[in-house]
């Protein structure tokens, strides 16, 4: 009689620990009302404040808008004569809801793209046969706040530059 109250006694603890601790790591719910995650101590719950924050929704995520433009071909002379061309592909990122702006603008700034790389490259070529492409970017950048106005392009992406 004693073995067998030892038996259930161990049998009882073993079940009370494995639903503990399923309590305790919120694999199932406390069905006791509470008392076992007193006695615990549940990893799972969260306070009001978490739970609020979880509760409000996360800010809509913003698509980036992207409007190619047509690849430019620029070539290099030095002392009279031609030493390389240049072609660039690139995008402009407009910021979100500027795309009709950013479409009705798309003539001018190709063209004041084609003529600030016309002068900028020739003179970058001089001294280096490789192009900084951020100086590059930064003028484009500038061009186009003055074109279209602040707030509308929102970066300059190089899609491929490669010399010829």
């Amino acid at each position: 009689m004693f073995r067998l109250l030892i038996i259930v006694f161990a049998l009882v603890a073993a079940v009370g620990g494995g639903v503990g601790g399923l309590v305790h790591f919120a694999i199932i719910p406390d069905f006791t009302g509470g008392a076992i995650a007193n006695i615990v101590g549940v990893v799972g719950q969260k306070s009001e404040a978490e739970a609020e924050a979880e509760a409000a929704a996360p800010p809509p995520r913003v698509e980036p808008v992207y409007m190619q433009v047509s690849p430019m071909l620029i070539p290099v002379i030095q002392g009279g004569e031609l030493k390389r061309n240049i072609y660039i592909a690139l995008r402009i990122e407009l910021e979100a809801g500027k795309q009709a702006e950013g479409a009705a603008a798309m003539p001018r700034l190709q063209d004041l793209y084609l003529r600030a790389l016309y002068e900028i490259i020739p003179e970058q070529q001089k001294t280096s046969e490789n192009l900084d492409l951020q100086k590059v970017r930064e003028r484009l950048l500038v061009i186009s706040e003055r074109a279209v106005g602040p707030g509308v392009v929102k970066d300059i992406i190089f899609q491929s530059v490669f010399s010829r």
